[in-house]
């Protein structure tokens, strides 16, 4: 087992329950079965909030950050493999003026 830390911001730690901070254990395991033991556990308003279930993908405009870093930018996005201590964290749309 390891241990993952998600850092979830706005609108989506609303519905994580306001938590600054959840951490979750796995299994070695890959970004994207985290994020489907994160829907069920926080339900399908997560799911349909952050995830489009046409492109299999992050919604756009939504950011997904492995260890500060893009999971668009990681070897396999979405099925990336995580490893003890990563830290996920969630954002979503932010607009400014």
């Amino acid at each position: 087992m390891m241990k993952i830390k998600i850092k979830p911001f706005m609108s989506i730690k609303k519905i994580m329950g306001d938590n600054h901070e959840v951490d979750i254990e796995l299994e070695n395991d890959s970004l994207r079965n985290l994020l489907e033991i994160l829907f069920l556990t926080y339900g399908e308003e997560l799911k349909n909030l952050i995830f489009d279930n046409k492109t299999k993908e992050i919604k756009k405009f939504y950011h997904l950050m492995v260890n500060g870093q893009s999971y668009l930018n990681l070897p396999g996005r979405l099925d990336a493999k995580l490893k003890e201590g990563d830290v996920i964290v969630l954002f979503p749309p932010v607009g400014g003026g």
